[in-house]
């Protein structure tokens, strides 16, 4: 009986058809969804990433500015950044990378603007406060520059709002223009951060017209040493052009009310005109007629009492008491 054969060419040529046009066109389509997808996602993860470093240079400039007052050694606080070391805000950014024209850090002995003062005190620039891994700028997550660059790109692409004129700024705000370099605008073009403002008049400063201190003597002064003044030392860059780079000048400020004998311990009030610039000041009890550290006698030979020294913060409370202690 003959075999029968079948014809299994037309079904095996149906199968080595492969897909449609149609089944194609899904597939591409397909395709390029995921491929939009990913693109979409790598855009988004990569705004998100400079949105973070934008964040953290602003708080790291911030920190360069007015330092990080809540971090204590000893009981201390731990005073650090441009204010503290120079007593005035900066006028750009680039004077936290550069010494320029600014006073170098240097001690000088309070005998140098006080007739038989002992001790000193410090001031002056000891930067860079910001570290930039060798880069020359710090600009933001976008790597905005400044939009005209006819300051040579001082403020490195943030701009920079100050209320007042150089020495005597009051406020600083840094701000990022986002991804579109411009004012204005929303998600990555958004300015950033929302609130700019890294430092007011009360945020770097005992932002008062006067400060009153209670100077507490462990022995009350006698009656004929009624001639007292108090003395208060600090540094404050005054930004004068053109002066020599190791020459800084302590400010005195000068008041007192004349003592009389009283109990032990005595306590006598003296306010000073403000602000002050936070930061150590040096606080002596000074014999105005004599011209010499009270050490308990004004007319004694001796002057080897010491200033004493106080840590100021922006959230000092007056009074600020100062222990004067004789043997």
């Amino acid at each position: 009986m003959p075999k029968i054969q079948t014809n299994n060419s037309k079904h095996q040529h149906k199968r080595q058809q492969g897909f449609t046009l149609l089944e194609l066109l899904v597939v591409i389509g397909l395709l390029g969804l995921v491929a939009m997808s990913i693109s979409s996602l790598m855009v988004e993860d990569q705004g998100i990433k400079r949105q973070e470093v934008t964040e953290k240079r602003w708080d790291e400039i911030r920190k360069a500015i007015i330092g990080d007052t809540s971090r204590t050694l000893n009981g201390e606080p731990m005073l650090s950044g441009y204010v503290a070391d120079m007593g005035r805000l900066p006028a750009n950014l680039n004077e936290l990378l550069e010494l320029g024209d600014q006073p170098v850090w240097i001690s000088v002995p309070l005998g140098s603007v006080t007739t038989n003062t002992t001790g000193e005190l410090s001031g002056g620039w000891r930067g860079p406060y910001l570290y930039t891994g060798g880069s020359q700028f710090f600009r933001d997550g976008w790597g905005n520059v400044d939009p005209d660059n006819t300051e040579d790109n001082k403020n490195f692409g943030w701009v920079v709002g100050l209320s007042g004129t150089v020495p005597n700024i009051t406020d600083i705000a840094v701000q990022s223009l986002g991804f579109n370099n411009a004012a204005g605008g929303d998600g990555y073009d958004e300015d950033s951060p929302s609130v700019a403002t890294i430092a007011n008049a009360n945020g770097w400063q005992l932002n008062s017209s006067s400060v009153t201190f209670n100077v507490v003597f462990n022995k009350p002064p006698t009656a004929d040493q009624n001639n007292l003044e108090l003395r208060v030392y600090f540094f404050e860059d005054d930004a004068v052009e053109n002066l020599p780079k190791d020459s800084i000048q302590l400010e005195p400020s000068l008041a007192f009310s004349h003592v009389v004998a009283s109990a032990s311990p005595h306590t006598e009030s003296a306010t000073i005109n403000g602000p002050l610039p936070m930061g150590k000041i040096a606080v002596v009890v000074w014999c105005a007629t004599e011209s010499k550290v009270y050490d308990g006698n004004c007319l004694s030979a001796t002057n080897t009492k010491q200033p004493y020294y106080y840590t100021l913060l922006p959230s000092t409370v007056p009074p600020i008491a100062i222990p004067w202690n004789i043997p």
